[in-house]
Order: structure tokens, then C-alpha cells, then sequence
């Protein structure tokens, strides 16, 4: 019995550790996204064409940043000390919505770069 309660775990804190470490992917994808976007704003985009579009991606990769960052402190959390349902079900949420926020900017961002260099 101690077994398997050892081995739960550990695969806890491994699942809670592989977690993290893609929210720190997203984090740094998120970020650098950000920079290499005002870069190209500023040097090669004179006048961009559909320019809320780049809102949009600012927007959304903020968010997934934020999202990113709170999701890791609960990931953190779960290595220690096992979360509670309340805060594994607010960790879900923020777990989504970093998720979500990170593909619709990339969506944005795509189309954004379609239509510039469709023009």
C-alpha cells in the first residue's frame, strides 16, 4: 500500500513538473513573440495593413503570458502539497485560458502576416 501511495506520488509531482515546464515554454514563446513582433513593427512595417489585428495578438499574448505565470505558481504548489478541488478547478481555468490565448494570437498573428505579404 505504501507502494503505490509512494508512486502516485511521484507521478504527481513528475506531471506537475512536466506541466510547468510548458507553461515556461508558453511563457517564453508569448514574450518573444511580443519582442520580435514590436521589432518588425517598428523596422519593416511602415504602415501595417489590418493593424487591430496586432492588437489582438498583443492582447491575447498578454493574456497567455498572465495566464501562463499564475498556472506555473499552481503547478509549484502541486509539487509541495497536493491541491485542493477548488484549486485544481481554478488552476484548469487559468490552464485553459493560457492555452487558448496563446493558439488565437498565433491565429491572429498569421493572418495578420497573410495579409501583409498578400498586398
Amino acid at each position: 500500500m505504501n507502494e503505490q501511495v509512494s508512486s502516485n506520488t511521484g507521478n504527481r509531482v513528475e506531471s506537475a513538473k512536466l506541466f510547468y515546464d510548458f507553461f515556461k515554454h508558453i511563457t517564453t514563446l508569448s514574450t518573444g513573440t511580443l519582442i520580435v513582433l514590436t521589432a518588425l513593427l517598428d523596422k519593416l512595417f511602415e504602415s501595417p495593413v489590418w493593424m487591430s489585428l496586432v492588437v489582438i495578438v498583443f492582447v491575447f499574448l498578454l493574456i497567455s503570458i498572465t495566464t501562463s505565470l499564475i498556472s506555473m505558481i499552481y503547478m509549484a504548489k502541486h509539487v509541495q502539497d497536493r491541491i485542493t478541488g477548488q484549486e485544481l478547478d481554478s488552476a484548469a481555468k487559468y490552464i485553459g485560458a493560457s492555452i487558448i490565448s496563446f493558439m488565437l494570437a498565433i491565429a491572429a498573428l498569421s493572418i495578420f502576416a497573410t495579409k501583409k505579404f498578400m498586398v
